[in-house]
Protein backbone atom coordinates (compact mmCIF):
# COMPACT_ATOMS: atom_id res chain seq x y z
CA UNK A 1 0.00 0.00 0.00
CA UNK A 2 1.26 3.18 -1.22
CA UNK A 3 1.56 6.29 2.37
CA UNK A 4 -0.56 9.17 1.67
CA UNK A 5 0.36 12.76 3.09
CA UNK A 6 -1.32 13.60 5.95
CA UNK A 7 -4.41 16.18 5.48
CA UNK A 8 -2.76 18.78 7.08
CA UNK A 9 0.42 18.09 5.16
CA UNK A 10 -1.78 18.90 1.90
CA UNK A 11 -4.29 22.06 3.79
CA UNK A 12 -0.37 23.89 4.95
CA UNK A 13 1.14 23.08 0.99
CA UNK A 14 -2.67 24.77 -0.36
CA UNK A 15 -2.32 27.73 2.10
CA UNK A 16 0.91 28.42 1.22
CA UNK A 17 0.48 28.57 -2.03
CA UNK A 18 -2.38 30.98 -1.78
CA UNK A 19 -0.78 32.85 0.46
CA UNK A 20 2.40 33.36 -2.03
CA UNK A 21 -0.25 34.61 -4.56
CA UNK A 22 -1.13 37.28 -2.04
CA UNK A 23 2.39 38.85 -2.14
CA UNK A 24 2.34 39.59 -6.01
CA UNK A 25 4.12 42.82 -6.67
CA UNK A 26 2.41 45.99 -7.74
CA UNK A 27 3.59 48.91 -9.99
CA UNK A 28 3.41 52.23 -8.72
CA UNK A 29 4.37 55.29 -10.49
CA UNK A 30 7.29 55.70 -6.93
CA UNK A 31 8.84 51.98 -7.98
CA UNK A 32 7.90 48.57 -6.88
CA UNK A 33 5.98 47.92 -3.95
CA UNK A 34 5.10 44.53 -2.44
CA UNK A 35 1.37 43.89 -2.45
CA UNK A 36 0.18 43.30 1.10
CA UNK A 37 -1.41 39.72 1.50
CA UNK A 38 -5.39 39.96 1.41
CA UNK A 39 -7.66 37.95 4.17
CA UNK A 40 -10.91 37.86 3.46
CA UNK A 41 -13.25 37.11 6.54
CA UNK A 42 -16.82 39.46 5.57
CA UNK A 43 -18.29 37.10 8.67
CA UNK A 44 -17.64 35.44 11.75
CA UNK A 45 -19.59 33.10 14.04
CA UNK A 46 -18.63 32.93 17.58
CA UNK A 47 -18.26 29.31 19.35
CA UNK A 48 -17.27 29.23 22.93
CA UNK A 49 -18.07 32.95 24.01
CA UNK A 50 -20.50 34.07 26.45
CA UNK A 51 -21.90 36.88 24.81
CA UNK A 52 -20.97 37.10 21.35
CA UNK A 53 -22.50 35.38 18.52
CA UNK A 54 -21.62 36.77 15.31
CA UNK A 55 -20.11 40.30 13.87
CA UNK A 56 -19.98 41.29 10.10
CA UNK A 57 -17.33 44.00 8.52
CA UNK A 58 -16.23 45.70 5.30
CA UNK A 59 -15.02 48.46 3.57
CA UNK A 60 -15.96 50.35 0.42
CA UNK A 61 -14.03 53.11 -1.69
CA UNK A 62 -16.74 56.11 -1.71
CA UNK A 63 -13.97 57.01 -5.02
CA UNK A 64 -13.37 60.91 -3.56
CA UNK A 65 -10.20 59.78 -1.10
CA UNK A 66 -12.62 58.32 1.73
CA UNK A 67 -13.79 54.82 2.91
CA UNK A 68 -16.71 53.80 4.49
CA UNK A 69 -16.33 51.39 6.91
CA UNK A 70 -19.68 49.39 8.15
CA UNK A 71 -19.89 46.94 11.08
CA UNK A 72 -22.17 44.63 12.77
CA UNK A 73 -21.62 42.98 16.23
CA UNK A 74 -24.69 40.69 17.35
CA UNK A 75 -24.85 39.24 20.90
CA UNK A 76 -26.80 36.06 22.18
CA UNK A 77 -28.69 38.15 24.49
CA UNK A 78 -29.09 41.59 25.53
CA UNK A 79 -26.23 43.08 26.80
CA UNK A 80 -25.14 46.42 28.59
CA UNK A 81 -22.83 47.61 25.40
CA UNK A 82 -22.19 46.24 22.22
CA UNK A 83 -19.74 47.33 19.69
CA UNK A 84 -16.83 47.91 17.77
CA UNK A 85 -13.67 49.94 17.95
CA UNK A 86 -12.30 50.51 14.53
CA UNK A 87 -8.51 51.71 13.35
CA UNK A 88 -7.69 52.23 9.52
CA UNK A 89 -4.60 50.89 8.68
CA UNK A 90 -2.34 51.89 5.68
CA UNK A 91 0.30 49.46 3.81
CA UNK A 92 3.33 50.60 3.41
CA UNK A 93 5.07 48.36 1.63
CA UNK A 94 6.09 45.16 4.46
CA UNK A 95 3.53 46.37 7.59
CA UNK A 96 0.21 47.87 8.47
CA UNK A 97 0.30 51.06 10.18
CA UNK A 98 -2.18 52.35 12.48
CA UNK A 99 -3.61 56.07 10.60
CA UNK A 100 -5.96 58.52 11.67
CA UNK A 101 -8.15 58.26 15.07
CA UNK A 102 -9.96 54.91 16.06
CA UNK A 103 -13.39 55.34 16.63
CA UNK A 104 -15.35 53.59 19.16
CA UNK A 105 -18.83 53.03 17.58
CA UNK A 106 -21.22 51.27 20.06
CA UNK A 107 -25.39 50.77 21.34
CA UNK A 108 -26.21 50.38 24.51
CA UNK A 109 -28.77 48.02 26.38
CA UNK A 110 -29.19 46.13 22.90
CA UNK A 111 -27.84 42.86 21.73
CA UNK A 112 -26.93 44.51 18.01
CA UNK A 113 -24.89 47.20 16.62
CA UNK A 114 -25.16 48.30 13.20
CA UNK A 115 -22.84 51.58 12.63
CA UNK A 116 -20.13 52.80 10.14
CA UNK A 117 -17.51 55.62 9.51
CA UNK A 118 -16.19 57.63 6.88
CA UNK A 119 -12.13 57.65 7.09
CA UNK A 120 -10.22 60.00 4.67
CA UNK A 121 -7.41 57.68 2.50
CA UNK A 122 -4.58 59.04 0.35
CA UNK A 123 -4.94 57.79 -3.04
CA UNK A 124 -2.85 54.86 -4.32
CA UNK A 125 -2.30 53.16 -0.94
CA UNK A 126 -3.54 50.25 0.31
CA UNK A 127 -6.31 50.02 3.04
CA UNK A 128 -7.60 48.34 5.54
CA UNK A 129 -9.32 48.14 8.85
CA UNK A 130 -8.79 46.44 12.30
CA UNK A 131 -11.97 46.31 13.74
CA UNK A 132 -12.30 44.74 17.54
CA UNK A 133 -16.58 43.54 18.09
CA UNK A 134 -16.76 43.64 21.51
CA UNK A 135 -19.91 43.36 24.44
CA UNK A 136 -19.68 43.94 27.86
CA UNK A 137 -22.16 42.51 30.21
CA UNK A 138 -22.23 43.09 34.00
CA UNK A 139 -18.54 43.89 34.03
CA UNK A 140 -17.49 41.78 32.09
CA UNK A 141 -16.05 42.32 28.73
CA UNK A 142 -15.68 39.60 25.31
CA UNK A 143 -14.11 41.14 21.89
CA UNK A 144 -12.62 39.54 19.37
CA UNK A 145 -10.29 41.44 16.62
CA UNK A 146 -11.24 41.24 13.12
CA UNK A 147 -10.03 42.79 9.47
CA UNK A 148 -12.44 44.13 6.46
CA UNK A 149 -11.07 43.46 3.15
CA UNK A 150 -8.37 45.52 1.83
CA UNK A 151 -8.70 48.41 -1.08
CA UNK A 152 -6.13 50.50 -2.82
CA UNK A 153 -7.87 54.05 -2.49
CA UNK A 154 -8.30 55.65 -5.87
Amino acid sequence: MKPTKPIAYSLLSAALVLGAASYAPVAHADGLVKAPPQVIQPYSNYNGYTYLMSATRSMIDNKNQTFSIAFTTQAKTLVNQIGARIQLQRWNGSTWVNVDAQADLYATNDFLAQKSVVKSVQSGSYYRASVVHYVIQAGMMEQVQEYTNLLMAT
